[in-house]
């Protein structure tokens, strides 16, 4: 089949959604499709090299980010109808992995994967989202993150009103829509009242990227200067306030104090909240950042770490940092809101804590810290599981919606 994996920003590959189509791409190539991706960023056609050859990049769509979302979706939406518009014949299958929800689908063959909750307009963007959209309660939540907007709050209020519109109609021209989780399935379900919904989970590539990555020889703390009896609590990802890492930091500085052995926290990745991590991180010591590193350098950073930590403060669907650190083999804590506990078994693959709690997080830092046997457990545990979520299990589920799908084009 040929397919057209439609994306606003492919590069650089650092969140789980860029990951999530660069594997799948690949893995489409391998077993014999003719791939495609939209995007935006001209890197795109330098970056291209990342592919294998038979994958065709095209870098057109024009992505307006300026801080005004309950603009750029509008803006955004049109982009990526029109360019889609234009080349759509070529193709057998359109697959969305788009934020961008507001548009016509040109084909019955179209499939849109939700890596994020549409039931709520500022999606990722609030930490609480009340999952019961109207036109007074977006309007004043849309205000309050945006307070400059508190001028014009009667077109932001149309506009709340019209995107949930366009978008449960958008959304049902599709043949299918694909929901990594049953936490953002069943809001989907509820606020848009759509019966084209399936579940497949988001993925890794275990044999492919990850396990490949691995270097035995890899020296971790020679590579950052970590002591060798110090103990390492690792976090990679994107430097948003949204994924709570700040929460990290304030645990460490509980830890420091209270815990007898040396702890050290490495966080990598970029984002507009790193300079305020950065300025917290000066008075509590013991915090390493390691920007956006190669992937193998990150996972073997991951891998000899001793646990890892998603402290996210906002819901989300179904993150890719929590399975790759699964199959890695490592322990994880993360908070129990979103899909993380559809991914992580409570006092089997780790633990489960409440968001914006730096003494929760600290308690359990220490617990598993001085329990090697339930960090090794837990590691073996989630390793074992992290094969449920293997490309290998989930692509075959993924190319069979679009022989569905290809078949009602």
């Amino acid at each position: 089949m040929r397919v057209l994996l439609v994306l606003e920003r492919m590069w650089p590959l650092l969140g789980g959604l860029q990951r999530h189509v660069y594997s799948l791409a690949q893995y489409l190539s391998k077993i014999g499709h003719e791939v495609s991706i939209l995007t935006s960023d001209g890197n795109s056609l330098v970056r291209a090299g990342d592919f294998s050859e038979e994958i065709r990049v095209f870098p057109t769509l024009k992505i307006f980010k300026k801080h005004m979302p309950a603009f750029e979706t509008l803006w955004n939406s049109i982009n990526v109808s029109s360019n889609v518009r234009k080349c759509c014949e070529e193709f057998d299958i359109i697959h969305y992995h788009t934020t961008s929800f507001l548009f016509p689908t040109p084909k019955k063959s179209a499939v849109h994967t939700l890596h994020f909750d549409p039931s709520c307009i500022l999606s990722d963007r609030v930490t609480n989202p009340c999952h019961k959209p109207s036109f007074s309660m977006c309007t004043v939540c849309h205000i309050n993150n945006e307070v400059a907007h508190a001028p014009i709050a009667p077109l932001v209020g149309l506009y709340c009103n019209f995107y949930y519109k366009f978008t449960e109609w958008s959304l049902k021209h599709c043949h299918k829509v694909i929901c990594v989780s049953d936490y953002t399935r069943r809001y989907v379900i509820d606020v848009f009242r759509l019966s084209n919904v399936v579940k497949i989970r988001n993925f890794v590539d275990i044999n492919g990227e990850i396990e490949p990555a691995i270097d035995p020889n890899f020296n971790m703390r020679g590579y950052l200067g970590v002591p060798e009896d110090a103990s390492t609590i690792a976090f990679f990802g994107r430097l948003v306030y949204e994924k709570g890492v700040d929460t990290l930091i304030k645990a460490l500085k509980l830890i420091l104090k209270s815990y007898s052995k040396k702890v050290y926290v490495i966080i990598g990745g970029d984002g507009p909240h790193k300079p305020v991590l950065e300025n917290m991180a000066k008075s509590v010591g013991n915090v390493i950042f390691t920007d956006v590193p190669p992937r193998d350098i990150q996972f073997n950073l991951m891998a000899q770490s001793d646990i890892f930590i998603y402290p996210s403060r906002a819901p989300e669907s179904c993150p890719t940092s929590i399975l790759e650190a699964m199959a890695l083999g490592l322990p994880v804590i993360a908070t129990g809101i979103g899909g993380n506990p559809e991914l992580l078994e409570e006092n089997k693959g780790g633990y489960l804590i409440r968001p914006n709690s730096p003494g929760q997080m600290a308690k359990r830092i220490e617990t598993m810290l001085k329990d090697e046997e339930f960090r090794l457990k837990a590691g073996e545990y989630n390793k074992r599981k992290s094969k449920e979520f293997d490309i290998k299990t989930i692509g075959p589920q993924i190319v069979q919606v679009y022989e569905e799908a290809a078949q009602t084009g």
